[in-house]
C-alpha cells in the first residue's frame, strides 16, 4: 500500500489496515489515532511525530522503524517488534508493551509513564533519561540496559535482573518495586562508595564504572562478572571478595587483589603490589 492510498481510506474512514505491508513507509506526522495496525508490517518505516495514539498495533513488526516524538500514548503494543526502532522522546505513557521485542531500541527522553513492559525483551536498549515513573516492568529482560538518568519513581521491576545495567543518575524512591541488591547497587553507582562497610554483599554482574571503593570493606563480597572499568579500589579490603569473570580490570590490579586475598579467575603468581 503507498502512502497516498492509505491517507486517501483513512480520509474516508476507513481505520482497519491489519496485517498491511508498509515496509519503508514514509508516514512522517500522519494521524492513525484509533487505527487497527496490528499484524502489519512497517519495518524500516518512518513515523516520526506522527499520532498512534489509543491504535491496536498488536504484533506489529516495527523494526529498524523510525518513532521519534510520535505520540502512542494509551496504544496497544503486545507482542509488537521494535528492535533497533528509534523512539526518542516518544510518548508511550499507558501504552502496552507486553511481550514486546524491543533488543536494542533507542528510548532516550522518552515517557514511559505507567506503561506495562512486562515480560518485554529490552536488552541493550537505551534508556537514558526515559521517563518510566509507575512503568510496570515485572520480569521484563533489561540485560544490557543503559538507564542513565531514568526516572524509576513508582516503577515496578519485581523479578528483573539488571546485570551488566547502567544505574548511574537514576531516580528511584520508596514506591520502587526493586530488590535490595539492586537498590544497593544503584545507591553504589551514584553516590560512590567511599569507605563504606559493603563485606559479604552479593553485587555480582552489576555495572560499577567509575565508583570510588576508596577504603571500602569488600571483605567476602561477591563481584563476580562484574564491569569494574575505572573503579577506584585504593586501600580496599578485598580479603574472600570473588572478582571471578570480571572485566575492566588491569593485569596489575589482579595480580595485587590476588595477593591481598581476593579470589580472581587467573592462575597469577602473588606479588607484593598494592591494589591501585
Amino acid at each position: 500500500m503507498e502512502t497516498q492510498t492509505l491517507l486517501a481510506h483513512y480520509a474516508h474512514g476507513k481505520r482497519d489496515f491489519q496485517e498491511a505491508f508498509l515496509i519503508g513507509i514514509k508516514l512522517v506526522g500522519i494521524n492513525l489515532s484509533g487505527s487497527n495496525l496490528s499484524g502489519a508490517n512497517l519495518i524500516s518505516a518512518d513515523l516520526s511525530n506522527a499520532n498512534l495514539s489509543q491504535t491496536n498495533l498488536i504484533g506489529i513488526n516495527l523494526t529498524n522503524s523510525t518513532l521519534s516524538q510520535a505520540n502512542l500514548i494509551g496504544a496497544d503494543l503486545t507482542d509488537a517488534y521494535l528492535s533497533e526502532a528509534n523512539l526518542t522522546r516518544a510518548d508511550l505513557s499507558d501504552a502496552k508493551l507486553l511481550n514486546a521485542y524491543l533488543k536494542d531500541a533507542n528510548f532516550t527522553h522518552a515517557q514511559l509513564v505507567n506503561t506495562n513492559l512486562t515480560h518485554a525483551n529490552l536488552s541493550g536498549a537505551k534508556l537514558t533519561h526515559a521517563n518510566l515513573s509507575g512503568a510496570n516492568l515485572l520480569n521484563t529482560v533489561l540485560t544490557g540496559v543503559n538507564l542513565t538518568g531514568a526516572n524509576l519513581s513508582g516503577a515496578n521491576l519485581t523479578g528483573v535482573e539488571l546485570c551488566e545495567v547502567n544505574l548511574s543518575g537514576t531516580q528511584i524512591d520508596d514506591t520502587t518495586q526493586l530488590s535490595e541488591k539492586w537498590r544497593l547497587v544503584q545507591k553504589i553507582v551514584t553516590q560512590g562508595a567511599k569507605g563504606w562497610d559493603l563485606s559479604h554483599v552479593d553485587l555480582s554482574c552489576a555495572s560499577l564504572v567509575g565508583v570510588n571503593f576508596t577504603d571500602a570493606d569488600l571483605t567476602g563480597a561477591n563481584l563476580a562478572g562484574t564491569h569494574l572499568r575505572s573503579v577506584d579500589l585504593s586501600n580496599a579490603k578485598v580479603k574472600d571478595a570473588s572478582f571471578i569473570a570480571c572485566t575492566g580490570l588491569s593485569k596489575s590490579t589482579k595480580l595485587a587483589l590476588k595477593e591481598q586475598g581476593a579470589l580472581v579467575d587467573d592462575d597469577f603468581t602473588p606479588v607484593n603490589l598494592k591494589v591501585s
